[in-house]
Protein backbone atom coordinates (compact mmCIF):
# COMPACT_ATOMS: atom_id res chain seq x y z
CA UNK A 1 0.00 0.00 0.00
CA UNK A 2 1.20 3.90 -0.21
CA UNK A 3 1.74 4.09 3.54
CA UNK A 4 3.70 0.59 3.73
CA UNK A 5 5.72 1.10 1.15
CA UNK A 6 5.35 4.63 -0.58
CA UNK A 7 7.62 7.44 0.60
CA UNK A 8 7.81 8.84 4.01
CA UNK A 9 6.45 11.81 2.87
CA UNK A 10 3.03 10.03 2.03
CA UNK A 11 2.93 9.37 6.05
CA UNK A 12 2.34 13.01 6.92
CA UNK A 13 -0.14 13.70 3.67
CA UNK A 14 -1.98 10.62 5.46
CA UNK A 15 -1.42 12.74 8.75
CA UNK A 16 -2.91 15.37 6.84
CA UNK A 17 -5.87 13.91 5.56
CA UNK A 18 -6.61 12.58 9.10
CA UNK A 19 -6.67 16.24 9.88
CA UNK A 20 -9.52 17.24 7.69
CA UNK A 21 -11.20 14.29 8.56
CA UNK A 22 -10.72 15.33 12.64
CA UNK A 23 -11.73 19.32 10.98
CA UNK A 24 -15.16 18.21 9.00
CA UNK A 25 -16.41 15.95 12.46
CA UNK A 26 -16.05 18.72 14.75
CA UNK A 27 -17.11 21.60 12.40
CA UNK A 28 -20.47 20.19 13.07
CA UNK A 29 -21.50 20.74 16.39
CA UNK A 30 -19.57 23.64 15.90
CA UNK A 31 -21.97 24.78 13.45
CA UNK A 32 -24.89 23.77 15.59
CA UNK A 33 -23.80 25.32 18.99
CA UNK A 34 -23.02 28.84 16.92
CA UNK A 35 -25.37 29.38 14.51
CA UNK A 36 -29.05 27.24 15.51
CA UNK A 37 -31.05 29.11 18.12
CA UNK A 38 -31.97 25.17 19.44
CA UNK A 39 -27.94 25.12 19.68
CA UNK A 40 -27.25 27.90 21.44
CA UNK A 41 -30.00 27.56 24.28
CA UNK A 42 -28.37 24.12 24.88
CA UNK A 43 -24.99 24.69 24.99
CA UNK A 44 -24.50 27.94 27.38
CA UNK A 45 -25.63 25.75 30.45
CA UNK A 46 -23.64 23.03 29.79
CA UNK A 47 -19.55 23.73 30.75
CA UNK A 48 -17.91 20.47 29.21
CA UNK A 49 -19.61 20.20 26.04
CA UNK A 50 -18.83 23.64 25.34
CA UNK A 51 -15.40 23.09 26.80
CA UNK A 52 -15.24 19.82 24.54
CA UNK A 53 -16.68 21.80 21.63
CA UNK A 54 -13.95 25.04 21.40
CA UNK A 55 -11.29 22.22 22.30
CA UNK A 56 -11.98 19.91 19.03
CA UNK A 57 -12.03 22.99 17.40
CA UNK A 58 -8.62 24.18 18.59
CA UNK A 59 -7.31 20.49 18.17
CA UNK A 60 -8.40 20.53 14.55
CA UNK A 61 -6.82 23.76 13.04
CA UNK A 62 -3.76 22.86 15.38
CA UNK A 63 -3.18 19.32 13.53
CA UNK A 64 -3.54 21.14 10.25
CA UNK A 65 -1.14 23.57 10.91
CA UNK A 66 0.92 21.29 12.46
CA UNK A 67 0.95 19.00 9.71
CA UNK A 68 1.75 21.22 7.24
CA UNK A 69 4.64 22.53 9.11
CA UNK A 70 5.88 18.80 9.40
CA UNK A 71 5.57 18.22 5.28
CA UNK A 72 7.11 21.70 4.96
CA UNK A 73 10.35 20.89 6.45
CA UNK A 74 10.88 17.35 4.96
CA UNK A 75 10.24 18.73 1.22
CA UNK A 76 12.88 21.85 2.69
CA UNK A 77 15.73 18.99 3.80
CA UNK A 78 14.50 16.64 0.62
CA UNK A 79 15.10 19.50 -1.70
CA UNK A 80 18.40 20.68 -0.06
CA UNK A 81 20.24 17.22 0.83
CA UNK A 82 18.60 14.30 -0.62
CA UNK A 83 21.21 11.93 -0.15
CA UNK A 84 20.86 12.56 3.49
CA UNK A 85 17.42 13.00 2.80
CA UNK A 86 17.18 9.36 1.96
CA UNK A 87 19.01 8.18 4.73
CA UNK A 88 17.55 9.73 7.62
CA UNK A 89 14.02 10.73 6.72
CA UNK A 90 12.24 7.22 7.00
CA UNK A 91 8.63 5.82 7.66
CA UNK A 92 9.93 5.37 11.21
CA UNK A 93 10.51 8.54 11.71
CA UNK A 94 7.45 10.50 10.21
CA UNK A 95 5.62 7.97 12.31
CA UNK A 96 7.67 9.42 15.83
CA UNK A 97 7.05 12.86 14.29
CA UNK A 98 3.12 12.53 13.83
CA UNK A 99 2.49 10.68 17.35
CA UNK A 100 5.04 13.53 19.33
CA UNK A 101 2.84 16.38 17.46
CA UNK A 102 -0.63 14.90 18.19
CA UNK A 103 0.84 14.86 22.16
CA UNK A 104 2.06 18.91 22.12
CA UNK A 105 -1.57 19.44 20.55
CA UNK A 106 -3.29 17.80 23.00
CA UNK A 107 -1.79 18.35 25.92
CA UNK A 108 -2.00 22.13 24.82
CA UNK A 109 -5.72 22.35 24.37
CA UNK A 110 -6.99 19.70 27.23
CA UNK A 111 -5.27 23.12 29.32
CA UNK A 112 -8.45 24.05 28.66
CA UNK A 113 -10.82 21.88 30.66
CA UNK A 114 -8.64 22.98 33.63
CA UNK A 115 -8.25 27.17 32.97
CA UNK A 116 -11.15 28.33 31.47
CA UNK A 117 -13.48 31.54 32.21
CA UNK A 118 -16.27 29.30 31.66
CA UNK A 119 -19.59 30.75 32.55
CA UNK A 120 -23.51 29.75 32.15
CA UNK A 121 -25.70 31.75 30.06
CA UNK A 122 -22.68 33.50 28.16
CA UNK A 123 -22.47 32.54 24.20
CA UNK A 124 -20.13 29.54 23.82
CA UNK A 125 -17.46 30.99 21.56
CA UNK A 126 -13.40 30.32 22.38
CA UNK A 127 -13.21 34.49 23.22
CA UNK A 128 -15.40 33.90 25.82
CA UNK A 129 -13.74 30.56 26.92
CA UNK A 130 -10.39 30.98 26.96
CA UNK A 131 -8.55 32.96 29.17
CA UNK A 132 -6.45 36.05 28.40
CA UNK A 133 -3.25 34.94 29.32
CA UNK A 134 -3.77 31.56 28.15
CA UNK A 135 -4.90 33.44 24.12
CA UNK A 136 -1.55 35.60 24.23
CA UNK A 137 1.02 33.23 25.86
CA UNK A 138 -0.69 30.20 24.36
CA UNK A 139 -2.97 30.15 21.62
CA UNK A 140 -1.52 33.21 19.52
CA UNK A 141 2.21 32.55 20.15
CA UNK A 142 2.12 29.43 18.88
CA UNK A 143 -0.53 29.98 15.66
CA UNK A 144 1.55 32.81 14.46
CA UNK A 145 4.98 31.06 15.08
CA UNK A 146 3.55 28.16 13.32
CA UNK A 147 2.43 29.70 10.64
CA UNK A 148 4.90 32.23 10.05
CA UNK A 149 7.17 29.34 10.34
CA UNK A 150 5.25 27.20 7.77
CA UNK A 151 5.23 30.73 5.30
CA UNK A 152 9.22 30.69 5.49
CA UNK A 153 9.68 27.03 5.33
CA UNK A 154 8.27 27.11 1.77
CA UNK A 155 9.41 30.75 0.59
CA UNK A 156 12.91 28.62 1.23
CA UNK A 157 11.24 25.95 -0.45
CA UNK A 158 10.36 28.08 -3.50
CA UNK A 159 14.12 29.40 -4.13
CA UNK A 160 15.09 25.67 -3.81
CA UNK A 161 12.97 24.75 -6.40
CA UNK A 162 14.04 27.57 -8.64
CA UNK A 163 17.65 26.69 -7.96
CA UNK A 164 17.23 22.45 -8.13
CA UNK A 165 15.17 23.45 -11.83
CA UNK A 166 18.00 25.83 -12.97
CA UNK A 167 20.60 22.36 -12.35
CA UNK A 168 18.42 19.94 -13.88
CA UNK A 169 17.51 22.59 -17.17
CA UNK A 170 20.99 22.45 -17.61
CA UNK A 171 21.44 18.62 -17.66
CA UNK A 172 18.87 18.16 -19.72
CA UNK A 173 20.00 20.54 -22.43
CA UNK A 174 23.26 18.36 -23.06
CA UNK A 175 22.71 15.46 -25.88
CA UNK A 176 24.15 12.68 -24.11
CA UNK A 177 22.85 12.18 -20.70
CA UNK A 178 24.52 9.70 -18.13
CA UNK A 179 22.33 6.91 -16.20
CA UNK A 180 22.79 8.59 -12.70
CA UNK A 181 21.68 12.16 -14.37
CA UNK A 182 18.61 10.08 -15.61
CA UNK A 183 17.82 8.70 -12.21
CA UNK A 184 18.02 12.44 -10.49
CA UNK A 185 16.03 13.91 -12.94
CA UNK A 186 13.39 11.47 -12.12
CA UNK A 187 13.90 11.58 -8.74
CA UNK A 188 13.65 15.38 -8.32
CA UNK A 189 10.21 15.00 -10.82
CA UNK A 190 8.96 13.04 -8.34
CA UNK A 191 9.93 15.12 -5.18
CA UNK A 192 8.63 18.00 -7.04
CA UNK A 193 5.14 16.96 -7.22
CA UNK A 194 4.99 16.77 -3.34
CA UNK A 195 6.40 20.40 -3.22
CA UNK A 196 3.20 21.62 -5.76
CA UNK A 197 0.51 19.61 -3.38
CA UNK A 198 2.29 21.21 0.16
CA UNK A 199 2.90 24.93 -1.40
CA UNK A 200 -0.83 24.43 -2.74
CA UNK A 201 -2.05 23.31 0.63
CA UNK A 202 -0.33 26.38 2.42
CA UNK A 203 -1.35 29.14 -0.20
CA UNK A 204 -4.95 27.71 0.99
CA UNK A 205 -4.45 27.78 4.60
CA UNK A 206 -3.15 31.34 4.67
CA UNK A 207 -5.35 33.32 2.55
CA UNK A 208 -8.15 31.39 4.37
CA UNK A 209 -7.26 31.51 7.93
CA UNK A 210 -5.25 34.55 8.31
CA UNK A 211 -8.23 36.61 8.35
CA UNK A 212 -10.03 35.35 10.59
CA UNK A 213 -7.82 34.68 12.97
CA UNK A 214 -6.64 38.46 12.47
CA UNK A 215 -10.01 39.59 13.05
CA UNK A 216 -10.29 37.36 16.62
CA UNK A 217 -7.53 39.32 18.08
CA UNK A 218 -9.11 42.74 17.42
CA UNK A 219 -12.56 41.39 19.04
CA UNK A 220 -10.64 40.43 21.77
CA UNK A 221 -9.03 43.49 21.84
CA UNK A 222 -12.68 45.27 22.19
CA UNK A 223 -13.41 42.32 24.76
CA UNK A 224 -10.61 42.88 27.38
CA UNK A 225 -10.43 46.49 27.42
CA UNK A 226 -14.71 46.61 27.50
CA UNK A 227 -15.31 48.42 24.60
CA UNK A 228 -18.41 48.29 22.54
CA UNK A 229 -17.75 45.89 19.03
CA UNK A 230 -18.13 47.71 15.93
CA UNK A 231 -20.83 46.14 13.88
CA UNK A 232 -18.78 45.75 10.36
CA UNK A 233 -16.16 44.53 12.39
CA UNK A 234 -18.37 41.91 14.25
CA UNK A 235 -20.28 41.12 10.64
CA UNK A 236 -16.23 41.08 8.87
CA UNK A 237 -15.69 38.35 12.00
CA UNK A 238 -18.60 35.36 11.00
CA UNK A 239 -18.15 35.97 7.09
CA UNK A 240 -14.41 35.04 7.31
CA UNK A 241 -15.30 32.02 9.74
CA UNK A 242 -16.71 29.51 6.44
CA UNK A 243 -13.69 30.01 4.90
CA UNK A 244 -11.56 28.41 6.96
CA UNK A 245 -13.33 25.13 6.35
CA UNK A 246 -12.16 25.30 2.86
CA UNK A 247 -8.75 23.18 3.20
CA UNK A 248 -11.25 20.31 4.51
CA UNK A 249 -12.78 20.11 0.84
CA UNK A 250 -9.58 21.35 -1.23
CA UNK A 251 -6.80 19.14 0.42
CA UNK A 252 -8.12 15.85 -0.17
CA UNK A 253 -8.88 16.97 -3.84
CA UNK A 254 -5.76 18.08 -4.30
CA UNK A 255 -3.72 14.93 -2.53
CA UNK A 256 -6.03 12.91 -4.94
CA UNK A 257 -5.08 15.04 -8.49
CA UNK A 258 -1.64 15.68 -7.94
CA UNK A 259 -0.28 12.28 -6.44
CA UNK A 260 -0.59 9.55 -8.67
CA UNK A 261 -0.10 6.99 -6.26
CA UNK A 262 -2.95 8.31 -3.88
CA UNK A 263 -4.91 8.73 -7.17
CA UNK A 264 -4.33 4.93 -7.69
CA UNK A 265 -5.22 4.17 -4.41
CA UNK A 266 -8.77 5.95 -4.37
CA UNK A 267 -9.57 4.41 -7.41
CA UNK A 268 -8.67 1.04 -6.79
CA UNK A 269 -10.59 1.67 -3.12
CA UNK A 270 -14.28 1.81 -5.45
CA UNK A 271 -12.81 -0.81 -7.38
CA UNK A 272 -11.83 1.10 -11.15
CA UNK A 273 -8.46 -0.49 -12.24
CA UNK A 274 -5.86 2.05 -13.29
CA UNK A 275 -3.00 1.63 -15.79
CA UNK A 276 -4.34 -0.99 -18.05
CA UNK A 277 -4.45 -0.28 -21.47
CA UNK A 278 -1.07 1.42 -21.35
CA UNK A 279 1.57 1.52 -23.35
CA UNK A 280 5.03 0.35 -21.77
CA UNK A 281 7.81 2.47 -22.01
CA UNK A 282 11.03 1.62 -23.16
CA UNK A 283 14.41 2.82 -21.36
CA UNK A 284 14.73 5.03 -24.68
CA UNK A 285 10.85 6.15 -24.22
CA UNK A 286 11.53 7.49 -20.72
CA UNK A 287 14.92 9.14 -21.37
CA UNK A 288 13.02 11.39 -24.28
CA UNK A 289 9.95 12.14 -21.69
CA UNK A 290 12.06 12.85 -18.94
CA UNK A 291 13.63 15.61 -19.90
CA UNK A 292 10.35 17.17 -20.70
CA UNK A 293 7.85 16.01 -17.65
CA UNK A 294 10.08 18.57 -15.85
CA UNK A 295 7.22 20.87 -16.57
CA UNK A 296 4.71 19.10 -14.73
CA UNK A 297 6.39 20.39 -11.65
CA UNK A 298 6.10 23.85 -12.16
CA UNK A 299 4.19 26.10 -9.65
Amino acid sequence: TMLSKGKPAHQLIFNMLISNVISSMVYVPFLLFQYTDIGLRYIVTLKWDCIASIVGLFIAVDSTLTGLLLISCERVFAIMSPLQHMRRVTRRMCRIAIFTMWSLILIKNGIMFLWNKWRPYVPCIALNLITEAYGLYIYNTSLYAIMGSVALLNILLGVLVFIAKRKTGSMSGSEAMSKAALTKMKSLRSELKIVKIVMISVSILILTWLPNNALSNVLMNYITTGQPIPRDILIAFHMTRGPTQLGIVTDPIIFFWLNDQCHSAVLNLFGMKTGKGKRVKSSKDSENTAKTDLADAHM
